[in-house]
């Protein structure tokens, strides 16, 4: 070997040690004291048992693995948080020309037109604008019915609280049906349509909506997934929908899931964690810009949240093993107030 070949392995290796030692230096710039404080006095309103992750558009910044979680790629069921992988599904459906968000549901689920439903919009359905009356927080309907078809006809044959369009009232049933309207245009299950579009085009092998119980498979809360994964679907929208160089999903699509749907007064069902707060196709909005949310938050009444901030370029994920109805959701709240210090707004 050359002396010259030697010099320039050697540099070579000076550089690499020096971007990766840069990487670890930026990864741990994030000042973690004080979350870590907040989350360990706050162990038990999550169950004692939880994993919370923080990533930026490149890399995860922070993780905590509580009580018997001791992975971050630990699976566990992340009941509403599914709503934000359902819309993404449609929104990739919408990019191909497959369907449009205008589209009538009952163009594609006949029992829509028979019970009178024909002015609900997969738009509709995604905002919680269906008018739809909603199943009770926390209630097993789902079980009873033995796939999306049979669900989706059931929420057909619903008496409806108000006219499709006309009011917000939160719940499991509008991401359900969309996830029935993919299954027919697509051809193929929900589970298979968002493992071939999503999931293994982003290396989430750990999310499936597989119910180890046969029960229908249910877009709204039904899928199960990890932290790591859920963080590499925040880093997606971070970056407008490109992953590892590769555009996932269209800049447009995601800004479409940032519009806001709701004015005053059309909220009829929200729960005190989010009062006030206006609704998108993907989650409730933490701070606005014009039309559009430049933050959301989803949660459940398990104590799963997910928050991710365009501005700040930064996303938060917290799964819980056992559910914690709303007191696991509400540190949310005070998670942002302290990660938000740490990074600065990108937004004019």
């Amino acid at each position: 070997m050359s002396y010259k070949f030697q010099f320039n392995c050697l540099k070579f290796s000076f550089i690499g040690a020096f971007l990766l030692l840069f990487q670890l230096v930026n990864a741990q710039s994030f000042n973690d004291s004080e979350l870590s404080s907040l989350l360990t006095s706050k162990q038990k309103q999550l169950g004692g048992n939880f994993v919370a992750v923080i990533t930026n558009a490149d890399t995860s910044i922070y993780k905590k693995e509580a009580g018997d979680v001791h992975s971050t790629k630990t699976v566990l069921p992340i009941g509403d948080c599914s709503q934000l992988i359902t819309a993404m599904l449609v929104m990739k459906f919408v990019e191909e020309g497959k369907i449009s968000l205008d589209d009538k549901i009952a163009t594609y689920i006949p029992s829509f037109a028979r019970y009178n439903k024909n002015y609900i919009t997969i738009r509709h359905c995604l905002s919680h604008y269906t008018g739809i009356k909603q199943e009770k927080a926390g209630s097993r309907y789902a079980k009873k019915f033995k796939s999306l078809e049979e669900l989706a006809d059931h929420f057909a044959s619903r008496e409806i609280d108000y006219n499709a369009g006309e009011a917000f009232s939160y719940g499991l049933a509008g991401p359900n049906i969309a996830g029935r309207v993919l299954e027919v245009v697509g051809k193929r299950k929900f589970e298979v349509l968002v493992k071939q579009y999503l999931l293994s085009p982003l290396g989430m092998r750990r999310t499936n909506f597989n119910n180890t119980d046969f029960s229908a498979v249910r877009p709204a809360d039904g899928a199960n997934s990890s932290a790591e994964d859920m963080a590499i679907l925040v880093r997606v929208l971070l970056n407008k929908g490109t992953y590892k160089g590769k555009q996932v999903l269209s800049s447009e699509s995601v800004d479409e899931l940032f519009k806001i749907h709701t004015t005053s007064g059309v909220i009829k069902t929200a729960s005190r964690l989010t009062e006030g707060m206006p609704y998108t196709l993907a989650g409730w909005g933490n701070t606005t810009t014009n039309d559009s949310a430049a933050s959301i938050s989803l949660f459940d009444f398990e104590g799963n949240t997910l928050t991710i901030d365009m501005c700040k370029q930064y996303g938060y994920v917290s799964l819980v093993k056992e559910p914690q109805r709303l007191e696991g959701a509400i540190v949310t709240k005070e998670i942002k107030a302290i990660t938000d210090k740490e990074f600065k707004s990108q937004c004019p």
